[in-house]
């Protein structure tokens, strides 16, 4: 079973070194002590949840203000006894359906260990900083908390129909998840 989590190159680069930390959560409704992935193949095709993936990654970049543009999109193959064991329904909100969640010293241990494997992928360029407002808006305002400023704008944007132009801006170019460039 594959699981896909999405984060800045940044953070990709931390999680190498030190593993998945308890950390400031961006989402007013997550557990900063567990790492949320959306499950390939119960409710998204491959190419949805890279999607959700991404978008989730690029509602982090945007919300923390950074300038990396790269995402990366790490990818976990649990067994179907392991992923009972360790996976949680992701229930923090609503439309979450097919999402889960994990401890994030449970998840630590068995990347160490090897009992599941897991590998990152690169998507160049997926963020575009000066187009932060625009992604903040496709994030449920319920679950962000945002300065007065950039929630101001984010509310003039969310009074117009943006999603067509999200859609033809930030489509993911690709064929399939093996032809995104490792993540090193």
């Amino acid at each position: 079973m594959l699981f896909l989590h999405g984060t800045t190159a940044s953070a990709a680069r931390s999680i190498i070194k030190t593993g998945f930390q308890a950390a400031d959560t961006i989402w007013t409704c997550s557990d900063p002590r567990s790492t949320y992935v959306v499950e390939v193949g119960s409710r998204y095709s491959e190419r949805e949840a890279v999607y959700f993936a991404c978008d989730i990654a690029r509602v982090a970049a945007a919300k923390l203000g950074t300038s990396d543009t790269d995402i990366v999109i790490f990818g976990f193959d649990f067994t179907s006894d392991m992923a009972d064991k360790y996976l949680l329904p992701d229930i923090s909100c609503e439309n979450m359906e097919g999402c889960w969640f994990i401890d994030n010293n449970s998840l630590n241990k068995l990347m160490k260990i090897v009992e599941i494997s897991y590998s990152g992928k690169v998507i160049k360029d997926g963020y575009i900083p000066y187009l932060r407002p625009f992604y903040l808006t496709q994030a449920s305002h319920n679950y962000l908390t945002l300065d007065k400023e950039l929630e101001y704008v984010c509310s003039c944007l969310r009074d117009k129909d943006v999603n067509d132009i999200y859609d033809m801006i930030f489509a993911v170019d690709f064929e399939d998840f093996d032809t995104l460039c490792d993540f090193v």
